[in-house]
């Protein structure tokens, strides 16, 4: 209805990323789909968050560009700092490149914006389980559960956590309650 929509374009590059990382379409093809959208959303508006944070997306889970998806990222961020899922993501990229002080610090300020974003809780669930602060990190993966207990993954972080804690039944109990099917039949492998 509106070409000139470029938070719609936004949206199109994150659904097709989705799409692509749940095993929908083959990911090259949704990866360039995303950033075709991603490009189009900035081209409407260049100053648009949630537009250079698609960019960032393909950037970091296709193209394997950490420069590119960091810069993405942190002018989203400048663009829109009290964005809580916007540092929840930027949180993400930070852990991904080893560096799990900056994450920690955008997961806290995540839960600061916004203490009932699950994201931000499984945020910092997988940044203490990194840090190997275990009985914090089961508490982040409780917490998201009590908020959002239909989320994706949550079961399967709590699996995880519970396998490096040798405790194979409650792994396998929070395998079986996985949400989505792909990580349910990984947890329980």
């Amino acid at each position: 209805l509106d070409p000139e929509y470029a938070l719609a374009w936004a949206s199109l590059s994150s659904a097709c990323m989705v799409r692509g990382t749940g095993g929908w379409v083959p990911f090259a093809e949704a990866a360039d789909r995303a950033r075709d959208a991603a490009r189009r959303a900035l081209e409407v508006e260049p100053d648009l968050a949630v537009g250079h944070w698609a960019l960032g997306a393909v950037q970091m889970f296709y193209d394997w560009d950490w420069k590119g998806a960091e810069a993405s990222v942190r002018r989203a961020l400048r663009l829109a700092p009290e964005d809580a899922q916007l540092s929840v993501r930027a949180a993400r990229l930070m852990h991904n490149l080893g560096r799990l002080e900056a994450a920690a610090v955008l997961a806290q300020r995540a839960l600061e914006l916004d203490p009932l974003n699950v994201d931000a809780h499984v945020a910092s669930g997988l940044l203490l389980t990194s840090a190997g602060r275990l009985t914090e990190a089961e508490s982040a993966f409780r917490t998201a559960l009590e908020l959002g207990p239909q989320r994706v993954y949550v079961h399967f972080h709590l699996c995880n956590l519970y396998l490096l804690q040798r405790r194979i039944d409650d792994a396998m109990h929070e395998a079986e309650h996985e949400v989505d099917e792909t990580y349910r039949l990984q947890g329980t492998a």
